[in-house]
C-alpha cells in the first residue's frame, strides 16, 4: 500500500498535490467536504460527510441514536450493527468517507459536542 501510494503521489501535479489536500470546501459539491477527481490518474474524487447520527443533508436517510446513547448499552452486537447500518446508508448515498465517530474522552461537559462521542469512561471508549 505504502508503494502504491508513493507511485500514485509521485504522478500528481503541484496543483493536483493542493487540490487533494485543500478540497473544495465547505458546500463545494454534494458533501460537507470534496476532493476533486482526477481524470488522468484514474482517481475518481472523494466525498466526505458528517453527521454522527447518519446522512448529513439528505433525503430518506435514518436518524440513527447518538454515539452516547448507543454506547450506554455496552451492548458490543448493537453498536456493531448500528455502525454497520450508518455506513451501509453513507455508502449508498454516494459517500466514500464518514467524518464519525467522534473518539474524545468528553471530560469537559461544556464541550458542546461530547454527544457525539461515545462517553467520557475510558473502559467504556474502549469497548
Amino acid at each position: 500500500a505504502d508503494a502504491k501510494a508513493t507511485a500514485f503521489v509521485g504522478e500528481l501535479t503541484l496543483d493536483e498535490k493542493v487540490s487533494i489536500t485543500a478540497g473544495l470546501g465547505w458546500g463545494g459539491g454534494l458533501c460537507v467536504g470534496n476532493i476533486n477527481p482526477i481524470p488522468g490518474l484514474n482517481f475518481p474524487g472523494l466525498c466526505l460527510q458528517d453527521s454522527p447520527t447518519g446522512v448529513r443533508f439528505a433525503d430518506l436517510a435514518s436518524a440513527f441514536p447518538a454515539s452516547i446513547n448507543a454506547a450506554q448499552t455496552w451492548d458490543r452486537t448493537l453498536l456493531y450493527n448500528r455502525g454497520v447500518a450508518m455506513c451501509e446508508e453513507y455508502r449508498g448515498k454516494g459517500v466514500n468517507i464518514a467524518l464519525q465517530p467522534m473518539m474524545n474522552m468528553g471530560r469537559v461537559a461544556a464541550g458542546g459536542r461530547n454527544w457525539e462521542g461515545f462517553g467520557g469512561d475510558p473502559y467504556l471508549q474502549e469497548e
